[in-house]
């Protein structure tokens, strides 16, 4: 599936495999940190965006080697009718995780910022953190960004 990332450090590999989450195999050429996000994320089942909403796509992952922030995308839900094979809809953008960014009060492995798009979204935004913080034990402090839900952004 995709494109597979090189291991950029020994270690960052071996950190992944001592979560519990298991290594995914496509992100480790990235820091650690980054890997042990993305690798938890899709674990279960939602999608990596750029910080604007954007799917990225594997390749563009792997060219990353630390990411300030991450979007996350909710799972696509099945759709049914006669326009449904042709017509895509475009998923909620639950929100964004901040790793490293001054601006929004995120510190790299000290504390991270979830901003979180539509108060409906607030607890599925909680079900991640406590996930990524029983992997990471990096403190994230929840923001609500916009009551109204953001969708995917999709590309031109």
């Amino acid at each position: 599936m995709g494109q597979t990332c090189r291991a950029a450090a020994a270690g960052d590999t071996d950190y992944i495999g001592q979560s519990a989450v298991p290594a995914d195999a496509r992100y480790t050429s990235l820091t650690a940190t980054t890997a042990l996000v993305l690798g938890t994320l899709h674990h279960k089942g939602y999608d990596i965006a750029d910080t604007g909403g954007r799917k990225m796509t594997d390749e563009e992952i792997c060219a990353v080697e630390t990411a300030d922030g991450v979007g996350i995308l909710k799972p696509n839900t099945p759709r049914s009718g006669f326009l449904s094979y042709w017509v895509r809809s475009r998923r909620r953008l639950l929100g964004t995780l901040w790793l490293d960014c001054a601006e929004r009060g995120a510190v790299l492995d000290r504390e991270w910022v979830m901003e979180v798009y539509g108060e409906d979204n607030i607890k599925e935004a909680e079900h991640i953190i406590g996930d990524l913080l029983d992997q990471a034990h990096v403190p994230v402090l929840v923001r609500l960004a916009s009551k109204k839900p953001r969708f995917e952004e999709t590309r031109l």
